[in-house]
């Protein structure tokens, strides 16, 4: 989780820097290029200048409306208007088409001489802040027309608003009378229905017929009760219930509500059936016990049997009787029921009928009460109609006419319009330059379209006004961030491998002329040459080579004169100033290098300059000018590509990295040349106190 914040971090810090670098960019193309806003706003500005004096002078007249107080009405009247977007609808009307072709016939009409042709004039309208005032602003080329026509405006306004409400109150009261007219007949007519209707229907009987559901539901009570004994009764005859084989004995039987009676009598009835039937079982245990030792003829036991005979034909009569009672019980019952049952419908089919006519009793009041309120809102709407109707004052009114006319110019503002748009259109033109120019202006530019690593930063340094070349770097030269540079560059490469032998036969190349290549060459030899290391430095550009000018050494003989095998490596060798420093110029011009770097004189002259120095640099042709760097590097232990600061393109810089891969050269790393030392992302060596000379003692 640490390592997974820690990278959201520093991606979060890499964006950041991409966007400061964005912007320095930009900043960086607009300083030097300073002079496109400039020109667009000058001719932004010249031709404003020239629409302005193609234009005639114009006149502006001032007028303003106000809302005026309360209206003193008469007692009990009424009056609404809605304010909700009141001026915002006084303002449209004011610039509408038809208002301003009023406004124009009547200063025709009262003032013909202004007649000639019709000027034009534009009015601007606005509320006054926390006021009820309107201001309006008539701007035109006529200076007395412009004065009139607003005046006309305002009074054509007024005239129009006042005419507009009585035409619309005239509408209004007359709709709104025929409305209420036709409420009152509609009110009247259920006054009517209602007299009728209690005419006819007795209101008292009918509120006492719609109460009868308590009396209703009684019957209900009543007749469910007789229904569960009629049930009874069915059960008991269906199930036999004084059946001799029962062990319980006989039910009790159901009696009608009130009555206390019952189909048997406890002392003929049951008691009689029960004694019976205890008999019969008594004497069935007596036979059995006789049957035991006695003969089935014995005189006893045909006593017994003849007793049980006896009692069971008592038990019949019994049942016999009981079954009479409940069928009579039935009928009674059922007599009951049906009377229940037309007294229930009855009572319902009238409590029906009252609670209907009810129902339309209140319906009847219902309506009459809605006509009734419709009735006074309209009544109420016609008082308020009346009164605007009759009201001689109004809400708006004139608190300022217009005077005369004053001369106007809207030249500074229109000015200060065309310098803003032609700083927009500089500002957009260096944008879009930025954007389609890919030439690194940072190394955070660099780091985004590389992946190589990047092993030095050599600032920028002037050399004055003056075109000559910059001077290479002496052992205790002065500039201080020149040499620092060279020597973090020389740092790089003793220790740019922590395994095997460092890379000794050293290419500086670029991509195109100009990029300083050459220069940067010299300087590290010489840088590493300060430190001690035996160094040998190669003018491998046998076209154009001119290390010996920045050196001020000959040209020849040299790299020409040895690959062809003219003269000897040691011919060809020349000492310089610095005792560890060693140099091969050029030679004479030479169009076929390629061709010679090819050869086995280059891999010999290689191995013999490998074993005597520390480190060999070679200077050579651009990649894009000649095919020699691109033959020569592949024999060598590593390039070292320069990009130059706002020269280099990006697309080039690619290319020519890609056709140094496929020739399966190692590339060490860039140099980005040229860097802004002014830029906030350039921060290296800067600090002027750390490279003061110590005073003399």
């Amino acid at each position: 989780m640490q390592e997974d914040a820690k990278l959201l971090t520093n991606g979060s810090d890499y964006s950041e820097s991409v966007q400061t670098t964005q912007l320095q960019r930009y900043l960086n193309f607009l300083r030097r290029r300073w002079w496109i806003p400039v020109l667009t706003m000058v001719i932004s500005a010249g031709v404003c200048l020239w629409y302005i004096r193609q234009q005639p002078p114009r006149y502006r007249a001032v007028g303003t409306l106000w809302m005026q107080g309360k209206l003193r009405l008469p007692e009990s009247s009424l009056y609404a208007e809605e304010m909700q977007m009141f001026f915002g609808t006084q303002i449209e009307l004011l610039q509408s088409r038809r208002l301003q072709e009023l406004a124009h016939e009547r200063i025709v009409s009262q003032k013909p001489n202004l007649n000639k042709k019709r000027p034009r004039v534009k009015v601007h309208i606005t509320t006054l802040p926390k006021t009820a005032i309107l201001e309006l602003a008539a701007t035109g080329t006529n200076q007395a027309y412009t004065t009139a026509y607003l005046n006309s405006l305002m009074t054509v306004y007024l005239e129009n608003r006042k005419r507009l409400r009585d035409q619309t109150s005239d509408d209004a009261e007359a709709s709104l009378k025929e409305k209420l007219q036709k409420t009152t007949k509609e009110f009247n007519d259920l006054q009517q229905q209602q007299i009728e209707f209690v005419r006819q229907n007795d209101v008292v009987d009918l509120q006492q017929s719609a109460e009868l559901g308590a009396y209703v539901t009684k019957l209900k009570l009543t007749l469910a009760d007789l229904q569960v004994q009629r049930d009874l009764l069915d059960a008991v005859s269906t199930n036999q219930i004084f059946d001799p084989e029962q062990k319980s004995g006989p039910l009790p039987l159901p009696v009608s509500p009130g009555s206390t009676d019952s189909p048997l009598s406890a002392s003929t009835g049951a008691g009689g059936f029960l004694s019976a039937k205890g008999k019969i079982e008594e004497l069935k245990l007596q036979l059995k016990d006789f049957e035991n030792y006695m003969k089935p003829g014995h005189p006893k036991i045909i006593k017994l049997k003849e007793d049980i005979k006896h009692s069971e034909d008592l038990i019949g009569v019994y049942q016999r009787f009981n079954q009479t009672a409940l069928d009579e019980r039935k009928r009674a019952l059922e007599s009951e029921i049906g009377i229940y049952t037309n007294q229930i419908a009855a009572w319902q089919l009238k409590s029906h009928e009252a609670s209907k006519k009810l129902i339309q009793l209140e319906q009847i009041k219902m309506a009459i009460e809605r006509t009734k309120s419709s009735y006074d809102q309209l009544l109420r709407t016609v008082e308020m109609v009346s009164v605007s109707k009759d009201t001689d004052q109004d809400l708006i009114g004139v608190m300022e006419p217009a005077a005369n006319a004053l001369a106007t110019s809207q030249a500074p503002m229109i000015l200060a319009g065309a310098l803003l748009a032609g700083l927009g259109l500089g500002l957009g033109i260096i944008f879009l330059q930025e954007r389609l120019d890919d030439r690194f202006t940072s190394v955070v530019e660099l780091m985004e379209h590389f992946d190589e690593e990047i092993v030095g930063q050599v600032p920028q340094i002037s050399n004055g006004r003056s075109n000559k070349q910059l001077e290479l770097l002496k052992p205790d030269d002065d500039r201080h961030m020149l040499a620092e540079s060279n020597r973090s560059l020389r740092s790089s490469l003793l220790y740019m491998t922590s395994e095997g032998a460092r890379p000794k036969t050293i290419l500086v190349a670029s991509a195109i002329p100009n990029e300083g290549k050459s220069t940067i060459a010299a300087n590290l030899a010489r840088t590493l040459a300060f430190a001690g290391s035996r160094v040998l430095l190669v003018d491998g550009d046998l076209r154009c080579g001119h290390l010996h000018k920045l050196l001020g050494l000959s040209r020849e003989p040299g790299m020409t004169e040895l690959l062809r095998q003219e003269v000897s490596l040691e011919k060809v060798i020349v000492a310089t100033p610095l005792p560890s420093l060693s140099f091969i110029p050029c030679g004479s011009l030479a169009h076929n290098a390629g061709e010679l770097f090819l050869g086995s004189v280059t891999d010999i002259f290689l191995k013999q300059v490998a074993k005597n120095f520390d480190y060999v640099i070679f200077d050579s042709a651009p990649i894009f000018a000649a095919d020699d760097t691109t033959t020569l590097a592949p024999k060598l232990d590593g390039v070292l590509f320069v990009v130059r600061g706002s020269f280099t393109r990006a697309r080039l810089a690619r290319q020519a990295l890609e056709m140094l891969y496929q020739r399966r050269v190692n590339v060490l790393g860039l140099i980005f040349n040229g860097a802004n030392a002014a830029s906030r992302e350039y921060y290296f060596y800067k600090y002027g106190e750390y490279h003061r000379k110590p005073a003399a003692v």
